[in-house]
C-alpha cells in the first residue's frame, strides 16, 4: 500500500520503481502480490534453455532479445543485440492491459525455455514433456491517467535477474544499455 501510494504520488504520478530480484521472492507474499498488481508474476525456479544456440556457456545462462512494442523501441532505439543474463526468475504477465495500467515485455526468451527447480542440481535436464516456452525477462508497466489535457505516468520495471543491469563479457551485448535506457524512459 505505501509503495502504490507512493507511486501514485498524490495522482500527480511521475514516480518510477525498478524491482531486479537476486533471489527467488516465494517467501515475499506482500511484494509479490504488489508486483502482481502490476502485472508481474514471478514463478518459481530460474531459467533454463533447452536450445544450445539461445545460452552462453551454461543453459542458465540465456539470451534475451527485444521485443517489437512500443515502449521496447523507445527504451532500445538499435534493436538489435543480446541481453545475457544467469539465473533469472521466470516472470509471467498477470495481464496486458487493467485500468489504468499497461504492461509491455521490453526482452524475453525465445520460445524454447523452460524452468528449473532452485535446488537443481548442476547437471539438471528437463524432462521430455517439460513446457517450453518464451519468458519475458525485462518487463515495464505503466500506470498512466490523464489531467487538464496531460499525460501523466508512473512505471515499474520488472528485471528476471539483477545482472541485466550489468554487461557481460562482450561489447556486443546490451544489458547496460537496456538497463540505462529503461532507467531513462520510466
Amino acid at each position: 500500500e505505501l509503495i502504490n501510494k507512493w507511486l501514485d504520488n498524490d495522482g500527480k504520478k511521475g514516480r518510477s520503481l525498478i524491482f531486479c530480484p537476486g533471489d527467488p521472492i516465494d517467501d515475499y507474499t506482500r511484494l509479490k502480490e504488489f508486483l502482481e498488481e502490476w502485472g508481474v508474476s514471478y514463478g518459481s525456479g530460474y531459467l533454463y534453455q533447452t536450445d544450445s544456440s539461445e545460452f552462453y556457456s551454461d543453459p542458465r545462462i540465456v539470451y534475451s532479445y527485444v521485443n517489437d512494442n512500443d515502449v521496447a523501441a523507445k527504451i532500445n532505439d538499435k534493436n538489435d543485440g543480446v541481453v545475457i543474463t544467469s539465473y533469472n526468475l521466470p516472470i509471467n504477465i498477470a495481464f496486458e492491459t487493467f485500468g489504468t495500467r499497461k504492461t509491455n515485455i521490453v526482452t524475453s526468451t525465445s520460445d524454447t525455455a523452460t524452468v528449473c527447480p532452485v535446488d537443481a542440481a548442476e547437471n539438471w535436464k528437463p524432462g521430455k514433456a517439460a513446457k517450453k516456452k518464451s519468458y519475458p525477462t525485462v518487463v515495464v508497466t505503466s500506470d498512466t491517467v490523464t489531467v487538464d489535457d496531460k499525460l501523466l505516468s508512473s512505471h515499474v520495471v520488472a528485471f528476471s535477474a539483477f545482472n541485466v543491469i550489468a554487461d557481460v563479457g562482450s561489447a556486443s551485448f546490451i544489458n547496460l544499455d537496456i538497463s540505462i535506457n529503461t532507467a531513462r524512459y520510466v
